[in-house]
């Protein structure tokens, strides 16, 4: 099976290149992305940050050269299957 779409652009977001040749069911399967990658707005309630959105996209990451965002919380850690 290919890689959605969506589940496409979180490898690409992440730059993890080990991922690159993963199929959506292995990447669901053994792999999270922090919810500190995450922008408030794509959490169904930004205060728990526990739940994301059905089309949530990780983009708070610090790249050289690469896109950069700050997250804005630090505590409690959540993490998001592949999709």
């Amino acid at each position: 099976m290919h890689l959605s779409c969506r589940c496409k652009q979180w490898v690409i977001n992440c730059k993890t290149v080990n991922l690159n040749n993963k199929i959506s069911e292995q990447l669901y399967s053994n792999y999270l992305v922090c919810g500190e990658h995450f922008e408030d707005r794509m959490f169904m309630n930004p205060i728990t940050r526990n739940s994301l959105v059905h089309n949530a996209i990780p983009t708070v990451f610090a790249f050289p050269g690469g896109f950069t965002s700050s997250p804005l919380f630090y505590g409690f850690k959540f993490t998001a299957r592949f999709v």
